[in-house]
């Protein structure tokens, strides 16, 4: 993104506009340059330059991210093993958000309810230790975890209107519990929501049942998110994603 202040890389000029903070010397230089001939000599002047001339820098930096994970700690995500699965990949995911500097934070649903587990930080040995300790079992409650994670990343877009927001979104997708009693149809309601806000979505799903399919690709499908089954639930795999989805990074 395009920086407001001197940090960042030189990318261009532009014509300075009253801004004068950050002047591009280079192409200042080549502007008076083209007018010398109509203009009156200065003796031990090489190049005499006036207001016109001068050029401003662009500059562009990375933008950040704030990668929120919205995480399924119900009891059913406990069969085969499958939180243990998603925290390796989270876990493995955070490594890489340290590099770029991102800001990531923590969403468990389960029982009746969702809860902010970590609010988007820098510090990602909290992120760590949040997931490491972060409890299974209860019902499965995916609507509410929907709800807090898209309420979290629009106050952040307020804070931080210079950030990427993405919600990740680790769940079997087995809506059966809800404040109105209405599971499924709150947490398509909800994917509904995220798309009218903005937020991009990927949902990591980690069903491996077939009699009894859970609801997360209709949930990505109504958010116009991205959908990764269980196959490719890696580290590799969801980076390549992230990479897909915030094309900035």
């Amino acid at each position: 993104m395009r920086s407001k202040d001197r940090s960042g890389a030189y990318v261009r000029a532009e014509i300075s506009r009253g801004r004068t903070d950050d002047p591009a010397i280079d192409a200042t230089v080549r502007a008076a340059a083209c007018r010398q001939a109509a203009r009156a000599r200065t003796p031990g002047l090489a190049v005499s330059v006036e207001r016109v001339d001068l050029r401003q820098k662009v500059r562009m930096r990375r933008a950040g991210s704030s990668i929120l994970f919205v995480v399924d700690a119900s009891g059913s995500m406990r069969i085969c093993q499958r939180m243990v699965e998603a925290k390796t990949a989270v876990l493995s995911l955070l490594v890489d958000a340290y590099r770029m500097r991102d800001r990531v934070g923590l969403v468990a649903f389960r029982g009746q309810g969702a809860e902010l587990v970590l609010p988007l930080t820098g510090s990602i040995e909290l992120a760590r230790r949040s997931l490491l300790v972060l409890p299974s079992g209860g019902r499965t409650p995916l609507s509410e975890g929907l709800r807090l994670g898209r309420e979290v990343l629009e106050r952040e877009r307020v804070r931080r209107p210079d950030m990427l927001g993405l919600m990740m979104v680790l769940s079997d997708g087995k809506a059966n519990a809800s404040p109105a009693g209405e599971p499924v149809t709150e947490a398509l309601a909800q994917a509904r929501a995220i798309r009218g806000a903005g937020i991009p979505l990927v949902f990591l799903d980690t069903d491996t049942t077939w009699e009894d399919p859970g609801i997360g690709m209709k949930v990505c499908d109504l958010a116009g998110g991205t959908y990764l089954g269980v196959g490719e639930l890696s580290a590799r795999g969801i980076l390549d994603v992230i990479e897909a989805t915030l094309p900035d990074r």
